[in-house]
């Protein structure tokens, strides 16, 4: 083999090589190095005239072609070789530049939070504390609103008197940091961190048409109406409130009035404040150096006119009576006109719940006896227990507690006051006709009792866990109930409907599983009322309407969120949210890492 052919082979071999690995290192002539940084010292090359041909847009046909190496000409097919491409990831980019603040628009339809990251999670021993997650708000086109710059985001509740069950106002709260710093915790049986810093919060209405601007405030919603009360910052970080200095705003985000147009006294050390029924009551307190209080209540419509006052002290509406005093010791109930329906013969001030008040009065020798009232002023039941209330068209009596026993003794009444059940119990109705009690004395006895169908009645011994209201999924379908384990941690799963028992072994419930059942149950759309079930199947979280016909099953690391119609889950990388249809609205991954 003479010299030249021994070169003209190894070029060849080479050539081949460098076109299976890319064609790294060794260019063909006429073809440029891609993304090649020219050296600075180099003398610039030689320019050639500008072509009058417009550049094509087709991409290079690429054929066989032959092309001289070392003087040798060797015959080349790339054909069979596809360039390169960088993996696309399936996601939303967070932006071009970061997004400002909300900024309000009648073109988004409805507004919602999504997860846009983790600032931290905390963990001990395996198990997590949870985090401080970051959220942004996007619309139903999936259009992202804002970047993650919130720590929180909620919707506003709304303060019913004498109503507990958490409504929410079709509004968001949206808190973000200023200086923030996580501090570590690290004791002998565990570590977690916590995130110290001021915050700011503002207030965006969900169809995204308004928004109140960041500032250091906290905000009350009210059936028709929200107040924002002003804060300020002190030195040390602390928020202190204005409570005087205060602006009522209709649900569509317009000024009614502020605080100053009432001629409220600045002096005065703390103001409380609630709306019901059109009427807004406003009472001023001074606290005493012997504990006792004074101040004067007065009451506004919703344009800031003053309808009745002042008196001593007083309540919000409900059920169109106010509970109100004339000397701060006795009360009773006036109607809108400031006419006395029931007179001021109580001790407490106390409004009406769906038609009935527990009050108290003196019963002489210092003695309070408690009484139900309606509202009609007639007293349904009287008696000498320690604690009277209300619950679920019950009225609840508790004689007090024995240390002993562990327990307390206690009574049921309906709202006649005919009584239901009396004992060492507690008592929850399930239904029209069918209740849970609570047997506490030697441990926990858990009787589900039927009136109407006293076949269905089932008893569960041996009680280690309480009994947990809940909403669960057994083979696709929807069971609300309560949940319990017995001493041999057993699983009991009972049908409020049917009290039907389903028994699990203990093996396929694990305990992270059984605490989801604390997190699931009836959920209440803020917006639009609509009422759906949530609960877990296999690892899996399963949503349900009121119908109990499923919606979707999604994996999600933390419990999912229904707002304003859409439901948001995450899981390590993403956040998706879907519409009440299970349909993906919105999906983007998280850019914060743990």
């Amino acid at each position: 083999m003479n010299v030249k052919r021994a070169l003209a082979l190894s070029l060849t071999l080479l050539l081949l090589v460098t076109l299976l690995t890319g064609c790294a290192g060794v260019l063909l002539p006429g073809r440029e190095k891609e993304n090649e940084t020219a050296d600075p010292t180099d003398e610039p090359a030689a320019t050639e005239p500008a072509s009058t041909e417009p550049a094509s847009t087709e991409p290079a046909v690429r054929r066989p072609h032959a092309v001289e190496v070392g003087g040798v000409s060797i015959y080349v097919d790339d054909t069979r070789y596809e360039r390169y491409q960088p993996v696309q990831e399936v996601c939303m980019p967070i932006s071009d530049g970061p997004l400002n603040d909300f900024v309000p628009s009648t073109s988004y339809g409805d507004v919602f939070p999504y997860v846009a990251g983790r600032l931290f999670s905390s963990t001990e021993d395996g198990y997590s504390w949870g985090g401080v997650y970051l959220y942004g708000l996007a619309d139903s086109e999936g259009r992202m609103l804002t970047d993650g710059i919130y720590a929180d985001a909620y919707p506003l509740y709304c303060e019913v008197p004498g109503d507990y069950s958490s409504k929410q106002l079709p509004f968001l709260v949206v808190t973000r940091y200023r200086d923030a710093s996580v501090i570590h915790h690290e004791y002998e049986y565990g570590e977690w961190d916590e995130v110290t810093a001021a915050r700011e919060s503002a207030l965006i209405s969900m169809d995204g048409t308004f928004v109140l601007p960041f500032s250091n405030c906290y905000v009350q919603g009210f059936p028709d109406c929200f107040i924002v009360v002003s804060g300020s910052t002190r030195e040390d970080g602390t928020t202190v409130y204005d409570y005087t200095n205060f602006t009522v705003y209709d649900l569509q985000g317009n000024v009614l009035f502020r605080g100053s147009d009432l001629g409220i006294d600045s002096d005065c050390e703390y103001v409380r404040m609630h709306e019901s029924e059109g009427i807004l009551q406003v009472s001023l307190v001074w606290f005493g150096d012997d504990d006792s209080d004074r101040g004067h209540t007065d009451y506004y419509d919703l344009t800031g006119k003053h309808v009745l006052g002042p008196y001593q002290n007083g309540g919000a509406f409900s059920d169109g009576l106010a509970c109100v005093s004339l000397d701060g010791t006795y009360y009773g109930y006036v109607d809108r006109s400031g006419t006395w329906v029931i007179e001021p013969l109580y001790l407490s001030c106390e409004t009406f719940q769906n038609g009935y008040a527990v009050q108290r009065r003196s019963s002489g020798m210092d003695w309070e006896t408690s009484v139900v009232l309606d509202t009609a002023g007639r007293e349904v039941l009287t008696t000498d227990a320690e604690w009277v209330y209300l619950q679920d068209r019950m009225i609840l009596v508790d004689y007090g507690y024995d240390f002993d026993r562990m327990a307390s003794y206690s009574g049921c009444y309906d709202l006649n006051g005919n009584l239901l059940f009396e004992g060492w119990n507690a008592v929850e109705r399930i239904s029209d006709t069918a209740f849970l009690v609570r047997e506490e004395q030697d441990g926990i006895t858990a009787r589900f009792v039927d009136n109407a169908h006293p076949e269905k009645n089932v008893t569960i011994t041996n009680i280690n866990s309480g009994v947990i209201k809940t909403a669960a999924c057994m083979d696709g379908k929807l069971i609300k109930g309560y949940v319990c384990t017995d001493s041999s941690d057993r699983f009991y799963l009972i049908d409020e409907d049917t009290l039907e028992v389903t028994e699990l072994p203990a093996g396929e419930i694990s305990e992270k599983e059984m605490d989801y059942y604390y997190s699931t149950g009836r959920q209440v759309d803020a917006v639009t009322g609509k009422v759906w079930y949530l609960t877990r199947e296999k690892g899996r979280w399963v949503l349900f309407n009121e119908d109990g016909n499923l919606i979707l099953r999604v994996f999600s690391e933390t419990v999912p969120s229904v707002t304003n119609g859409y439901i948001c889950t995450t899981d390590e990388t993403s956040c998706t949210v879907y519409d009440i249809a299970g349909n993906v609205v919105f999906r983007r991954r998280l850019d914060a890492e743990d």
